[in-house]
C-alpha cells in the first residue's frame, strides 16, 4: 500500500465521513474567500467628498482626518492612522488675476514654501491629464516639526 492511495484509505471511510470532510473542506475554502473579501473591502475603503462651491470632488481613504474647518483650506486629509511619516493631502485656492499663468502658480507656490514650511524643496513639477482637462502637478517635500522642541520625538 502507497503512503497516499486514495481509493484504499477512502473505501474504509463510511459515507457520512466522506460528505463531512469535503463539507469542511469547502467550508475552511469559503471562510478564507471571505475574508480575503472583507479585508480588500477594508483596505479599499473610500469616502465621496464634494464641495459644490469650489467644484471639488473626490474619494478619500475612509480611515483618514478629514479637516474642513480652515478658512484658507478647502479640503485637508491626513493618515494619522500610519505609522512613521504621516501622508497629508491639502487642497486650498490661490487667487491671481486673469492673465496668470500656470507657471505663474507654481512660482508663487515655490516662493511660498519655504515660508510655511521648514525644509522646503522642490522635486518636480509636470503637467498631467485628468480626464479631458489638463494640471501640473507639483511634487514637494518639507520637514514637519514641532515649534517647542520639548514635544518634539526622536525617530
Amino acid at each position: 500500500m502507497r503512503p497516499f492511495d486514495f481509493e484504499t484509505h477512502n473505501a474504509d471511510l463510511p459515507p457520512r465521513t466522506r460528505i463531512n470532510s469535503i463539507l469542511m473542506l469547502l467550508t475552511a475554502l469559503g471562510m478564507f474567500a471571505l475574508g480575503m473579501y472583507y479585508r480588500n473591502d477594508a483596505l479599499t475603503a473610500t469616502v465621496a467628498f464634494r464641495d459644490e462651491i469650489n467644484g471639488i470632488s473626490a474619494q478619500l481613504p475612509a480611515n483618514w482626518l478629514i479637516n474642513t474647518d480652515d478658512p484658507n483650506v478647502v479640503l485637508r486629509v491626513e493618515d494619522v492612522g500610519g505609522s512613521g511619516f504621516n501622508t497629508r493631502i491639502q487642497i486650498s485656492i490661490q487667487t491671481v488675476g486673469p492673465d496668470a499663468t500656470p507657471r505663474n502658480v507654481i512660482d508663487q507656490l515655490s516662493v511660498q514654501g519655504p515660508f510655511q514650511f521648514p525644509s522646503y524643496g522642490l522635486l518636480e513639477t509636470r503637467s498631467i491629464r485628468l480626464g479631458e482637462d489638463e494640471a501640473t502637478l507639483i511634487e514637494y517635500y518639507y520637514v514637519a516639526s514641532e515649534t517647542n522642541p520639548f514635544l518634539e520625538t526622536i525617530p
